[in-house]
């Protein structure tokens, strides 16, 4: 029989290895877990995420359009095409809003209790009841209306932008301040007269009429938004229909709210992958197959470095896929 001082430095190694086996898997695991984060992170630099517009993403799909016919061609004659299209659109737009106007304005007077005989379109008076509850489901649905026309015309102004943006740089302020005319707010800057510059000045006086108009606009639109939140209360607490009064509110304001999601998402710079390198691996795939190895080497050594560092620490197998799960 064993005693009690051969028992104990066994028990000690058992314990030492157990300690040791567990501390190398925790370490591996920990390893490994930053590994699959510094894979991620090369993914990413090498194909990054390039925060577009959509005006943004139209330009450089065009940069790379060429017309098979004189008939789709990107010139003058595509150029006032596209502004009799986007005039077009603009004309119901202007339609949309006046109607859109004339039943806010008559939303406004009710609250305030201002006697007003606004007619519509066919007669229609706004005196009959629950006429709030109406033109304010009207109102929400003629604005997704108005976003969808708008998006419209974005998207024939970036078309004409990258036109007129392909001519002679002499020209280009014409043909702007032609079919951009509310857009065209600066002086004339000259092109061909490089030791003829503004003074600071003029800068500085340009500054101000686009400050107070940026002024006017968020002020415009804190008003409305303002005044539609409040009409839109005083329906759902004080409305004519009961229960109905509060549908029109929750229809108006999900569509409200539908339509400054679908402006943000038809304006404002989203993300999107960049995947254009690997345009170089099938450009070298079909023109030199021996080079892609190296091609694909050169792109990824940095990963291809740390797998070979955490193969020779022990924490990944040689074998192992290198963009596999872990």
């Amino acid at each position: 029989m064993l005693d009690r001082g051969q028992k104990n430095p066994s028990l000690i190694d058992k314990l030492q290895k157990i300690l040791a086996r567990n501390s190398f898997a925790f370490r591996r695991r920990v390893a490994r877990l930053g590994f699959r984060y510094r894979r991620d992170r090369y993914f990413r630099k090498r194909h990054p995420v390039l925060w577009l517009t959509p005006s943004q993403l139209l330009e450089m799909d065009l940069e790379h359009y060429e017309a098979e016919t004189d008939a789709h061609s990107l010139s003058l004659t595509t150029l006032e095409r596209l502004r009799t299209y986007r005039d077009a659109i603009e004309e119901k737009m202007k339609r949309a809003r006046q109607i859109s106007l004339l039943m806010f304005a008559a939303l406004v007077s009710n609250y305030f209790a201002i006697d007003s005989d606004l007619s519509f379109a066919f007669g229609i008076q706004a005196k009959f009841a629950g006429f709030r509850e109406v033109f304010l489901v009207a109102l929400s649905f003629i604005g997704v209306f108005i976003a969808i026309l708008e998006n419209n015309v974005y998207t024939l102004n970036s078309y004409m932008k990258f036109i007129i943006g392909r001519l002679p740089e002499e020209v280009r302020q014409m043909h702007i301040a032609a079919h951009f005319f509310s857009e065209n707010m600066s002086r004339y800057t000259p092109v061909n007269l490089p030791r003829i510059s503004q003074t600071p000045i003029n800068s500085n006086l340009s500054l101000i009429p686009f400050l107070f108009g940026l002024f006017l606009l968020l002020t415009a639109l804190l008003i409305y938004g303002g005044m539609y939140f409040l009409i839109a209360r005083d329906i759902w607490q004080n409305g004519n229909l009961e229960s109905w009064s509060k549908v029109s509110v929750a229809v108006a304001v999900t569509n409200a709210v539908l339509g400054i999601i679908y402006v943000v998402t038809t304006r404002a710079p989203l993300p999107y992958r960049d995947f254009r390198k690997l345009d170089d691996i099938e450009f070298m795939k079909a023109v030199a197959p021996s080079q892609l190895e190296k091609l694909l080497n050169e792109m990824n050594s940095d990963i291809i470095a740390d797998f070979n560092r955490m193969v020779e620490k022990g924490y990944m197998k040689a074998d192992e896929d290198l963009y596999g799960k872990l």
